[in-house]
């Protein structure tokens, strides 16, 4: 899938799909502190220098992190409010700094730590449909991080 424009018909996510990702999470979420923290020493072992875009407690931001997936595996089934809200996630990541390179780090920093606290449950199925959900994710962000206005940008 590119990660610019809309995502063709045929990548969107089946009611299949979907259903896996709402099993998944559903583990996730039930360690969603530890699945969290997780997440971000994976993230900030796989690039060191996004610690410093960070300015709340980890804490708070794996309460933030796991609030951003529920709202994304609860609104699967609403395309358009999904994609309203991510490109407006996009469009305020701009101005921490977030550049196109960093949605790579963070959907393998994510795969990554799915596959750790899913276990056996992080099937190629799971593994399958995650990464086809967090490419989408991750284009409806750019999509709004291409188009956030000058002012947004960092200086």
């Amino acid at each position: 899938m590119s990660l610019h424009g809309n995502p063709a018909a045929a990548d969107r996510l089946t009611p299949h799909e979907i259903a896996v990702l709402r099993r998944t999470f559903a583990q996730v979420q039930s360690q969603g502190t530890i699945a969290a923290l997780l997440f971000y020493q994976i993230l900030f072992d796989r690039d060191p220098s996004l610690r410093g875009m960070f300015h709340t407690s980890i804490e708070l931001q794996g309460r933030k992190l796991m609030d951003a997936l529920n709202f994304i595996i609860s609104s699967l089934d609403s395309p358009a409010r999904l994609s309203l809200m991510m490109e407006g996630l996009g469009r305020r990541h701009v101005a921490y700094g977030t550049t196109k390179e960093h949605y790579n780090t963070v959907r393998l920093a994510l795969l990554q730590m799915l596959a750790q606290t899913l276990g056996t449950g992080y099937t190629p199925e799971a593994s399958a449909a995650w990464q086809k959900a967090l490419e989408h994710v991750s284009a409806m962000m750019l999509r709004g991080a291409e188009r956030s206005a000058p002012a947004e940008r960092p200086r």
